[in-house]
């Protein structure tokens, strides 16, 4: 009886209240992990720890229970640690966000400053700034990096930088089109909408705009990593 006191409440905000009487065993995969949260949440935990929640669903599923998420933890006075791998995920539930290289903590902060200014190339790749850019490309004494869906690989379109290179593939991705273009800089991705007049083979210019570039640090001049033991957990991301 407290066990079905203590769950119903959880299992209704998740959206799962009349899968109660059913197993466990005969629940699709985005059912389970609604239950799993909900048992997790129905102990009163002082922290709750969640490992990638939102692996191996499909893309509606995600989304939905994204937001049944943030709705919960929004009305709870729990420290919460998420790991992930994805930013969005990131943007929509966390306060603060913690980037980890090689287990340690290289980057710690507010999560839209730290998805949005990473310090080096290494937190840069990995929340999605993934084009570096070296001041031969740039004009520029120092390195930048931007993200593919900020550049476009296109010919005669205006912009405050313009790298010239060679289309190495052009990939439709439903919505918009990557378009890897082979520059000085390396091999540039670029995501925009169409690419009929860029085959493969053919000269293109990557084309970025001054706002969407951040400048970074090199390794080199990366201070000591921070050891992930010596953070708080409370009410960050991983």
């Amino acid at each position: 009886a407290e066990a079905r006191r203590r769950s119903a409440p959880w299992l209704d905000a998740l959206g799962v209240g009349h899968l109660a009487p059913r197993s466990a065993r005969t629940l699709s995969g985005g059912e389970a992990q609604r239950v799993a949260i909900a048992r997790a949440l129905a102990v009163e935990p002082r922290v709750l720890l969640l490992d990638e929640p939102f692996s191996g669903l499909d893309a509606t599923t995600r989304a939905d229970l994204l937001a049944d998420l943030r709705a919960v933890l929004d009305g709870l006075d729990t420290a919460t640690v998420l790991v992930t791998h994805d930013r969005d995920e990131a943007v929509a539930l966390a306060g603060r966000t913690a980037l980890l290289v090689a287990g340690r903590i290289r980057q710690l902060g507010p999560t839209g400053q730290v998805l949005d200014q990473p310090v080096d190339v290494d937190c840069a790749r990995l929340v999605g700034f993934t084009n570096v850019l070296p001041p031969a490309v740039t004009g520029h004494p120092d390195l930048y990096v931007v993200r593919p869906e900020h550049c476009s690989a296109v010919n005669g379109q205006p912009a405050d930088l313009r790298i010239p290179g060679t289309v190495r593939r052009v990939v439709p991705l439903g919505g918009v089109t990557r378009v890897d273009v082979d520059t000085a800089a390396g091999t540039l991705a670029c995501l925009a909408p169409g690419s009929d007049a860029l085959p493969p083979g053919g000269a293109a210019v990557v084309a970025v705009a001054e706002q969407h570039l951040r400048r970074v640090r090199t390794r080199e001049d990366a201070p000591e990593p921070t050891p992930a033991t010596r953070t708080p957990a409370s009410g960050q991301v991983r």
